[in-house]
């Protein structure tokens, strides 16, 4: 797309050996830039959305506010890209700047893969939330900020 950032850019602070694996990556015409940092595989999240239902395209409804008197669920879909071997990565939720439980998600052995993970809502998860996507390393690939209202 003309005027998009380079999928290829490198975050900042990336360490050099990291960088070296992810720019041997394939790019895909529909890859983008990391949202957050890289794992040790090249592993990298480029695309990541919220939404009250999930469908087969990915997450609808789009939304960063949540109402337990109107939903169900939180979803949390994301588009991860790596080389072409199976691996893993981790869904976090954060509640109040706390790890509040975490969910490991399965990549299968293609170039870039969408899934999800989802969190049912109960009345104590009133809040600040957060969903982070970690590399099997621990560094956060993407995250997003949502919140929980009455």
């Amino acid at each position: 797309m003309k005027g998009s950032p380079d999928p290829r850019a490198v975050p900042a602070g990336t360490p050099a050996a990291i960088a070296r694996v992810f720019q041997r990556l394939p790019v895909a015409i529909h890859d983008g830039p990391p949202l957050g940092a890289i794992g040790a595989t090249g592993i990298h999240v480029d695309k990541i959305w919220l939404g009250t239902a999930y469908e087969k395209d990915g997450c609808a409804n789009e939304t960063a506010s949540f109402s337990l008197a109107r939903d169900d669920q939180v979803n949390v879909c994301f588009r991860v890209v790596h080389s072409r071997e199976e691996e893993s990565v981790e869904v976090e939720w954060v509640k109040d700047g706390a790890p509040f439980r975490r969910r490991g998600v399965n990549i299968p052995d293609i170039h870039a893969y969408r899934s999800r993970a989802y969190l049912v809502l109960r009345g104590e998860y009133l809040g600040a939330w957060q969903a982070r996507v970690l590399s099997a390393d621990g560094m956060v690939l993407a995250s997003v900020d949502f919140s929980v209202t009455p």
